[in-house]
């Protein structure tokens, strides 16, 4: 995806998180599942949020990423279960999706 190169560099260039690891995230950030959590997550937040929730799912320390991406804690907050609840949905959709299809 074109314009979010600059949440790695921020992120990289304030020494806050290593770039391999910046990248998986970011890589992560924008896969199906985080996608799926909705236009108000993407629109309204930016993939600055969805990067810093993902890294934090990955058990990455994000305490650097607040100052240096600008962050909001409770926005933060917010949005990783906006990300949770949309990974649960999707999963009991494709559990639900494979039960019908065994069935036929």
């Amino acid at each position: 995806w074109t314009g979010v190169d600059w949440v790695i560099n921020a992120v990289t260039g304030t020494k806050a998180m290593a770039e391999p690891l910046a990248e998986n995230a970011m890589a992560l950030a924008l896969s199906g599942h985080v996608l799926a959590a909705g236009p108000v997550l993407w629109l309204k937040h930016g993939p600055k949020y969805a990067f810093a929730a993902i890294a934090g799912f990955l058990s990455l320390d994000i305490e650097p990423l607040i100052p240096a991406l600008a962050l909001e804690p409770f926005t933060l907050s917010d949005v990783a279960e906006q990300i949770y609840h949309s990974c649960q949905v999707l999963a009991k959709v494709k559990k639900s999706f494979a039960s019908q299809s065994s069935k036929h």
